[in-house]
């Protein structure tokens, strides 16, 4: 398990350089796909979806049924197929975080600058 006392976070969202960045940690038994062939990560990504305004459309590419969120817009992933950086700079988007972020197991990067968070 990640201690999340070894990342980085600045407060200051708004700023042109602003990023998140999370330890890298191989967890034994990874699996993207549930018992039932729900791949983890897309289901995570789509919950951030939810949470956004995306008046530029930029996701429309993020699917559902996709089971491979390695070749949306804004995802970068590892040789091993795992989501490792989200890179939603200058993207036009605002809203929340969605807590489901945290189900991205290998996520180590976001990028979001000139990102506007509403923030509660």
């Amino acid at each position: 398990m990640c201690d999340s006392a070894n990342y980085f976070y600045s407060p200051k969202v708004g700023l042109p350089s602003h990023s998140i960045t999370f330890p890298f940690c191989k967890q034994s038994g990874d699996n993207l796909l549930s018992p039932k062939g729900v791949n983890y990560e897309v289901a995570a990504l789509m919950s951030v979806k939810r949470e956004m305004r995306d008046d530029r459309h930029v996701m429309d590419g993020w699917d559902i049924n996709s089971v491979d969120p390695c070749t949306w817009s804004m995802v970068a992933c590892s040789p091993e197929g795992f989501v490792i950086s989200l890179e939603m700079a200058s993207s036009g988007l605002s809203g929340v975080l969605s807590p489901s972020i945290g189900n991205l197991s290998h996520l180590r990067t976001i990028y979001i600058a000139h990102y506007v968070c509403m923030c509660v």
